[in-house]
């Protein structure tokens, strides 16, 4: 895949592995599209990326707003044209009292399990849902030289199309 022609989506891109993707897409060449809820935060991995040598450009969006995810892809379909790589890795934090240590799902209140849901599930797949028709040529897994394939690694998906 060539990822100096390339446009990505990264969500998540606040911080953590969303921030790590993007920061190496950067330094591909890859023109990367930071998605997180934290309009501040997206500005220091928009920082990181250019202080790399790539190109970003923010979209804050809280992916629990369905609405705004097409609203989205409207935007990016208008000011892009296309995407040629997807990455969700968005999701909700638990503080350190509850990420990591144990603590049995039956401590968790509804209002987190609907938000890592809400996030982390359907806001993913909406985003997923709204992108693939921007991903040039339209997704035919058959399609040579390019594929459309999804892998999963680590609790996380990445939707990515080849730009050859």
């Amino acid at each position: 895949m060539n990822l100096k022609s390339a446009k990505a989506i990264v969500t998540g891109s606040s911080g953590g592995i969303g921030r790590a993707i993007a920061l190496e897409l950067g330094k591909q060449g890859t023109h990367v599209g930071l998605i997180a809820r934290s309009e501040d935060k997206l500005q220091e991995t928009k920082k990181l990326v250019e202080e790399t040598g790539g190109h970003a450009t923010i979209f804050p969006l809280d992916l629990r707003r369905i609405e705004d995810i097409y609203h989205l892809a409207e935007k990016l379909k208008t000011e892009w044209g296309h995407v040629n790589i997807l990455v969700n890795v968005a999701g909700i934090y638990h503080d350190a009292a509850k990420a990591h240590y144990n603590i049995p799902f039956t401590k968790y209140s509804t209002e987190e399990i609907k938000n890592t849901y809400e996030v982390g599930t359907n806001g993913t797949t909406f985003l997923t849902h709204a992108l693939l028709p921007l991903m040039p040529p339209r997704p035919i897994l058959s399609t040579y030289p390019a594929r459309l394939k999804t892998v999963r690694r680590g609790g996380f998906h990445i939707l990515y199309q080849s730009v050859q």
